[in-house]
């Protein structure tokens, strides 16, 4: 079960919506509001680094020392979403953050899926250039 959790972009929120509908995955949409701490903390917890999650904005406590974790919980959790790259997604216990629909594609879809739409992809490219050859 893949949970998505969704920003204020309701164009982007639409086209990963319909492209995860589209190709049949079980997915969770939820939004922003969604995000208390339990969420959070399991969030910081799958990252190669939490700052990953963040936005620009927080990006400066990289490097401080004078704040402690659970301040920095409540920080975000005051305004999650000027603080966290949305979408959000959770999938297999690893944490995607700030995807784009490019990305969501490559990282989110099943690779035989994936195999199949190169090949679908290649197959029109080599029409394509067939007919151009005949027309020349």
């Amino acid at each position: 079960m893949m949970y998505v959790f969704l920003g204020k972009n309701v164009a982007q929120n639409r086209e990963l919506a319909q492209m995860l509908t589209q190709f049949q995955l079980e997915f969770e949409l939820l939004t922003y509001d969604d995000i208390d701490e339990t969420i959070l903390n399991f969030c910081m917890a799958h990252t190669n680094d939490c700052f990953d999650l963040l936005t620009d904005r927080l990006q400066d406590y990289r490097s401080r020392s004078d704040i402690s974790y659970s301040e920095l919980c409540q920080l975000i959790l005051s305004d999650v979403e000027k603080h966290i790259k949305f979408p959000l997604v959770i999938k297999d216990d690893v944490v995607y953050a700030g995807l784009t629909n490019a990305e969501a594609r490559s990282l989110l879809l099943p690779k035989k899926v994936r195999f199949m739409l190169s090949r679908q992809y290649l197959s029109k490219s080599y029409h394509v250039m067939m007919a151009r050859k005949k027309v020349s």
